[in-house]
């Protein structure tokens, strides 16, 4: 009896957790503001969430390396109509954010030995931002 009340208390606790954490995501979307254009054109929900993150990882996107990238970066975000809704600086930083979060996530799959998982969901997250760009 012991053990099913603590399986049951353990049970309880995850979910408390996940409602939590959800209630927080919905939250940070809602204080989320991006202007809204006319047109039909949004950025992708992925994006919104990392956006307010986008400033941690700003002096790594601003450095000399990144010169020739954010040039590139620059004309697509203009050729694809993008240009007022995100700036290149900001698309630079949801990229990196989004290779340092695809990590962490494949280091946890590999540790659940599920490296197969890992590998394709940090590809993945390697290539959305810049085939969304291009698409």
């Amino acid at each position: 009896m012991d053990l099913q009340f603590m399986t049951l208390l353990a049970c309880i606790c995850s979910g408390v957790g996940v409602f939590c954490m959800s209630l927080f995501v919905f939250n940070l979307l809602e204080q989320l503001e991006i202007e809204k254009r006319e047109t039909s054109r949004q950025i992708p929900i992925m994006f919104k969430m990392l956006l307010p993150f986008a400033g941690n990882v700003a002096p790594i996107v601003k450095a000399p390396f990144f010169d020739s990238t954010r040039k590139h970066v620059k004309e697509q975000l203009l050729m694809a109509g993008y240009d007022q809704l995100i700036d290149e600086n900001q698309f630079l930083s949801v990229q990196v954010l989004m290779v340092i979060s695809g990590a962490f996530f494949s280091i946890l799959m590999i540790a659940g030995k599920q490296p197969l998982v890992g590998v394709c969901l940090l590809l993945v997250l390697y290539l959305y931002p810049k085939v969304w760009l291009k698409g």
